[in-house]
């Protein structure tokens, strides 16, 4: 036991200096295990969506699709100013002189990012009017659809036979609906709106699953004859 002890501290006065020595060089990039990092993991794995009555308050801190990312990844979590207790958790993010509260409803693939202008007990997930989508995750397959005769059939009729296809129109010019969303019922469910290259406008009730996108339905503008 005494030969354990002393090999556990002897470990320790080189493996403690060593961490410290790498936090201070490269900061909190690279430790996914720390907690700050582990927020900015689930923000950056989610759809990130502002409200249209956020949108310009959003656009005036320079926040935009092609930024978004990096600052996320600079950005300090302020825990003391976040709620992480709550559904949707809340979370302050900082830099700069930047400062935004992602929004994160529990088994959803949605974040909503709203301008820190309050309390964080005052923020609220918004339940009406329509979202613009920033930032979508890596995933290259993010999007897929169910196999039923139905989608299959409306599938033919928009000529959108791979799931690459819908991905790429609600990455061009898709729209959360969040009226039409239930974000904190269970289960919870999505709905988008996005118009495909032949102007048919589109709504899609999707699911959470396995990360991805799961379309169950579609509701579409053109009247096609699929039961």
């Amino acid at each position: 036991m005494n030969t354990f002890l002393r090999r556990l501290k002897y470990f320790s006065f080189g493996f403690i200096p060593s961490l410290i020595i790498v936090i201070f060089f490269f900061g909190a990039r690279g430790c996914s295990w720390l907690p700050s990092n582990r927020v900015k993991g689930s923000v950056i794995d989610r759809v990130v969506v502002v409200s249209e009555k956020n949108e310009k308050s959003i656009e005036k801190l320079g926040l935009n699709s092609s930024n978004l990312a990096q600052f996320i990844s600079d950005a300090k979590v302020n825990f003391d100013k976040s709620s992480t207790k709550s559904n949707p958790k809340i979370y302050h993010f900082s830099k700069d002189g930047k400062s935004v509260y992602f929004a994160l409803p529990k088994d959803s693939y949605v974040v909503e990012i709203v301008k820190a202008t309050q309390d964080v007990m005052n923020v609220n997930l918004s339940s009406e009017g329509l979202g613009k989508l920033l930032l979508f995750p890596k995933e290259q397959d993010l999007v897929y659809l169910d196999t039923n005769e139905r989608l299959t059939c409306q599938q033919g009729a928009l000529g959108m036979i791979q799931n690459k296809q819908f991905f790429q129109a609600i990455k061009k010019n898709g729209k959360l609906d969040f009226e039409k969303s239930r974000l904190l019922s269970n289960p919870k469910t999505h709905y988008l709106r996005f118009v495909n290259q032949q102007g048919i406008a589109i709504g899609a009730n999707s699911l959470w699953y396995k990360d991805r996108i799961d379309i169950i339905r579609l509701d579409l503008s053109k009247k096609v004859d699929c039961k």
